[in-house]
């Protein structure tokens, strides 16, 4: 597959700054080492990959300080998805994420088990802030959270995007994902991200047929994300120390290339990383 200009978009990325410009979080499941914005063009410099979504990564709670340094540093490449309080998220807090390339906000339910909020009660909340906005609500979840998550959809205007995959893997497909596809078809999109926390990688068996099966049944509705650099596994539980822990040693460049291997056909391909992902991000389609 060849993208002209660089327009792939990979949709699901985390920038971590040191700890002295952006301290993480006092209460968080994790401590991780920089990953910096000239880290990453560096690992997908052989690829097609010219756009990214920075996603706010738990460690960092809701100060997106990093977050939006890091969209500044990208420039126009670049789209974010920030993590709020919806109290707080008025007109000139929205207003001013919007001006600095901010268009989602990130619902987390699986790695900050012991202080989320019940999703009944923050998505409306989060929904209602968002009113008018065209803004999107990225959902972290486990497999099991989706029927719910299906029948409070209904009750929220703004689109849901549902990060890895929904955590639906192919060993479990006949029993999550019919949950997954009521989702999608009441407008929710998914990212093909995270193919290393679904599986053992996009080469992995049934991982290909799983993606075909989700573009195939909804080829506007997908995106495709590496989740550089690969946060470690974690209990979801806040830790008391600041022992560092490495990421996971994975060929994100190579996650590029397994994905675009997943659909020959060149429309699919430009449509994955390309149309969908300056549609639901707002980019222009031309890269102008």
């Amino acid at each position: 597959m060849a993208i002209d200009k660089k327009l792939a978009a990979d949709c699901h990325i985390h920038i971590v700054a040191d700890q002295s410009e952006f301290p993480l979080a006092e209460h968080r499941s994790y401590t991780i080492p920089p990953a910096r914005v000239e880290t990453y063009w560096a690992t997908m410099s052989e690829t097609d990959v010219g756009r990214v979504v920075v996603v706010q990564p738990s460690c960092y709670g809701k100060d997106n300080r990093c977050l939006l340094d890091a969209l500044e540093s990208f420039g126009d490449r670049a789209r974010g998805v920030a993590v709020v309080d919806p109290e707080n998220l008025d007109d000139q807090l929205l207003s001013d994420l919007h001006d600095n390339g901010v268009r989602g906000v990130r619902v987390n339910l699986l790695s900050v088990r012991d202080q989320a909020r019940p999703m009944e009660t923050v998505l409306p909340e989060i929904d209602a802030a968002l009113a008018g906005s065209n803004w999107h609500i990225q959902v972290f979840c486990a497999a099991e959270t989706l029927p719910a998550l299906a029948k409070l959809q209904e009750k929220v205007q703004a689109p849901l995007v549902i990060d890895h995959f929904g955590f639906v893997r192919p060993e479990n497909l006949e029993r999550d994902f019919p949950n997954l596809f009521r989702l999608l078809e009441n407008g929710a999109w998914v990212k093909l991200s995270g193919t290393d926390r679904v599986a053992n990688g996009p080469d992995s068996p049934g991982l290909g047929d799983l993606a075909r099966k989700i573009f195939a049944a909804f080829p506007d509705n997908a995106v495709w994300g590496s989740d550089w650099p690969h946060t470690p596994m974690h209990s979801g539980g806040s830790v008391s120390d600041d022992v560092v822990l490495p990421y996971r040693e994975i060929d994100t460049a190579g996650f590029f290339k397994g994905a675009s291997e997943w659909f020959p056909e060149g429309s699919d391909c430009h449509k994955l990383f390309v149309s969908n992902p300056a549609r639901l991000y707002d980019w222009p389609m031309d890269g102008n």
